[in-house]
This record gives structure tokens, sequence and C-alpha cells, in this order.
């Protein structure tokens, strides 16, 4: 009885930690969205015809003068759902995911240029991520707004030459995918 329990309590985070990954799918440039990873069940009272979650996290430390941080961007298979299941809307909510990565790179650019020109303390690096992440969110409204939820083809064509061009102009910014902190010195 005591080694079952002992394998159980072992295995937990092993189970927990695929439940978590199962719901998120990492942004990957050779890894588009799918109709399959739409999840969530379609939300009646919108009008939308599809939704897509993203989640961009930032995770910070700092210990011995040294500030580190993390971030990911991430679409969330339980929060995103679709009432019209057509390629054409797949490539509009792609889009949405890839504007998520665009602000995801600009934050590490941000943050990155930050901590090596002005060290200071995590508050400084909180308020970056929450100007990053406002710039987001009105970025996403736009590309809604100005495609009319894609039904603006020639918009649409348009906004994802655009999307892909930024996503090729901050490419060097995409190493957040090493999934390793960036360290820099700091003083506090």
């Amino acid at each position: 009885m005591n080694l079952i329990l002992s394998i159980l309590i072992f295995l937990q985070p092993f189970f927990y930690n695929t439940l978590e990954k199962s719901e998120y799918i990492d942004w990957q440039k050779n890894r588009p969205l799918t109709w399959d990873d739409f999840k969530a069940p379609v939300n009646k009272n919108s009008s939308a015809a599809a939704t897509t979650a993203t989640q961009i996290t930032a995770e910070f430390s700092s210990k011995n003068n040294m500030v580190s941080f993390k971030i990911s961007c991430k679409f969330s298979k339980n929060e995103s759902w679709s009432a019209s299941k057509t390629d054409y809307i797949l490539m509009h909510e792609q889009g949405h995911f890839d504007i998520a990565e665009i602000y995801t790179r600009k934050l590490y650019k941000a943050l990155s240029n930050h901590i090596q020109t002005f060290p200071g303390n995590i508050k400084d690096l909180n308020i970056i991520y929450q100007n990053i992440m406002e710039q987001k969110d009105s970025y996403q409204q736009l590309y809604d707004l100005e495609t009319k939820n894609s039904i603006d083809k020639i918009k649409q064509k348009d906004w994802l030459i655009n999307i892909e061009k930024i996503l090729n102009d901050l490419e060097e910014y995409a190493v957040y995918h090493q999934n390793k902190p960036k360290i820099c010195e700091s003083i506090f």
C-alpha cells in the first residue's frame, strides 16, 4: 500500500504537467492552429465566428543583484472556440495568435533592452509588461476592426502580409523560445 501511494505521489507532478501542457499550445513557426485546437463550447451570446484565446506570461525574479525573466506565448485550447470552421476563418484566428507572438517578441526586446541599459527593480519590468500587453490588446482590436473580423478579404490579406513581415523583422527576439531565463546584472 505504501509503495502504491509513493508511486502516485511521485507521478502526480507528471500527470499535472501533462494536463497543463495539453491545454496550451506554444506558438511555433511550423505549427499552425487547427480546428481541433479549439475546444471551448461556442459562445452563443457572441456574434463572432470564433475566438482565439492567447496568453503572454512573464516570470521575473531577482537574486544576488541579478534579474532574470522568462516569457512565453501560448494558445489556450479550453478558452478558444469556433462556430464556423472554415479555412478562411482559421487563417484569421491564426493571425490573432501571430499578433500575440509579435508582442511576445516586443516584450522580450523591451525587457532585455531595459535591463541592459537601465537595470532597476522588478516593478519596472512589470510596468513594461503591462504597457506591452495594452499595446497588444489595442492591436488585436485594430486587426478585427480593420478586417471587419475577416469579412473584408482585401484588408485581411494585407494584415496577414504585414503580420508576417513584422514577425520576420522581430525574428532575433524569438530566442525567448529557447526557454532559458534571460539573466542580467542589476543595481539594487
